[in-house]
């Protein structure tokens, strides 16, 4: 069957699973980066918040020779598994005053979020957007985000100073912003301790001289790019100016100037990461950028 005809039968053949009780729904959304997926949601009919799932990956799922029934039986038990149980008043979101310590704010790609960006309050820096969001951290909903959008400025009744003044507030205070190399972050993720790498011939963590540029929680890292103060003191902790490159929209790559010949280079690593090795939502940026410590200025290398 095509992906219009699996949408149909699997939201069909869910709700027979669930019982008459629940609801079942299928829309496009617009994701990061333009990315259109559909989303399948289910809910009790008595509740108004509900888990989405995206359906295109259970269609590959499908076409990768899964089982029909066992996908149903995925999307069901998922539903079950992070069911809202109990309604939730989500009216507080129209309450500023309430609402402003839990704005943050993310960078994304420009260009590739246009369509997006002609709903949303944002700010244009070099070839990206600052974008706002709303963290929700509910026991009946559990952690999610809520994009700002214009009519919630509306609502609020501010101006798009005041909004990234609150955000960029909450995202510096609330998050610790960290330079670690390369090594151990390899080192870390093959279990190893003491700045070791588990790559043979690469022991000491000052023979990659290369760093990950991120927050505590590896999520939307790569707003640091704001943070000129951070990167003025780590500039001056390596003594060089750098580059930077944007490995995803969660952390940043960052490359003292001694150690690049050629930054044209840099960018075909960065445009071969982002076309390989990311899923589209994931990108944010074919460009590399350069900072300088001496003017603070984060530019647009190549």
């Amino acid at each position: 069957m095509n992906f219009e005809e699996f949408v149909k039968y699997v939201s069909k053949e869910v709700i027979l699973r669930l019982g008459e009780e629940y609801f079942c729904s299928t829309a496009k959304v617009v994701k990061n980066n333009g990315q259109k997926l559909t989303g399948l949601t289910v809910r009790r009919k008595d509740v108004c918040v509900s888990p989405t799932f995206y359906l295109e990956a259970f269609y590959d799922l499908y076409e990768s020779g899964e089982d029909i029934e066992y996908i149903i039986d995925m999307l069901a038990d998922g539903y079950m598994k992070y069911e809202v149980k109990e309604d939730t008043d989500f009216s507080y979101i129209q309450e500023y005053e309430i609402i402003k310590k839990d704005i943050f704010c993310k960078l994304v790609n420009s260009s590739l979020n246009e369509e997006l960006l002609k709903d949303i309050p944002h700010i244009n820096i070099l070839d990206l957007s600052v974008v706002f969001y709303i963290a929700v951290d509910l026991e009946t909903v559990g952690h999610g985000s809520i994009l700002v959008r214009n009519e919630n400025m509306r609502a609020w009744d501010i101006c798009l100073e005041t909004l990234y003044k609150e955000a960029i507030d909450n995202t510096r205070s609330r998050n610790d912003f960290r330079f670690v190399n390369i090594a151990d972050v390899l080192g870390e993720l093959a279990g190893l301790e003491n700045g070791g790498t588990g790559i043979e011939g690469i022991d000491n963590v000052q023979e990659i001289p290369m760093y990950v540029y991120t927050n505590n929680v590896k999520m939307f890292g790569a707003i640091g790019l704001l943070f000129d103060d951070l990167l003025s003191e780590f500039a001056q902790r390596i003594d060089s100016n750098f580059f930077i490159l944007p490995s995803s929209i969660h952390e940043l790559i960052i490359l003292p100037e001694s150690e690049v010949k050629d930054k044209e280079s840099l960018k075909d690593m960065v445009v071969t990461v982002n076309e390989t090795q990311l899923e589209q939502g994931e990108v944010l940026s074919d460009s590399v950028y350069y900072f300088n410590r001496n003017d603070r200025i984060v530019y647009r290398a190549a």
